[in-house]
């Protein structure tokens, strides 16, 4: 079941900032597996003169800046559920991930079910660290037959 990130939002100090440029979404398998993939969505972040296959006068730096400015893992997903509607995912061991250091690790995270399971709310501890926490909105993708 696939879904949409739609509203990412930070709390830093009991505060809520929404206006973080960025899309993704996650994919979750019946078979026990699932995919996440964000990217940044800022112009700034993403240089438009890059293409697949990359040109020899491709600047590292830009390549830098795209990679520096996605994350994307896959690998196994379990869940802890605390009743219907609240409990724990854990993304991995992760199998594959754009960042180096995230091979094998674990990524665990709160979730919360809404609209009729139509809604997925993941909460993480930030990144970035310093006790802020992510919320991470998605809406369940349309099926497509």
């Amino acid at each position: 079941m696939p879904f949409n990130l739609t509203i990412p939002s930070v709390y830093e100090n009991g505060t809520i900032q929404t206006n973080i440029p960025q899309i993704g979404g996650l994919l979750y398998h019946e078979s026990g597996y699932m995919a996440a993939y964000f990217q940044s969505t800022d112009p700034s972040k993403r240089p438009a003169n890059l293409s697949i296959p990359a040109k020899d006068t491709d600047l590292d730096s830009d390549w830098a800046l795209v990679g520096k400015h996605i994350l994307q893992y896959a690998g196994p997903v379990s869940v802890t559920a605390w009743n219907k509607t609240h409990g724990n995912l854990t993304h991995g061991p992760l199998m594959f991930a754009a960042v180096p250091s995230m091979m094998g690790s674990e990524q665990k995270r709160n979730y919360r079910i809404e609209e009729k399971g139509n809604a997925l709310v993941i909460s993480a501890p930030s990144f970035g660290g310093g006790g802020t926490t992510t919320n991470l909105f998605f809406r369940r993708a349309p099926r497509r037959d």
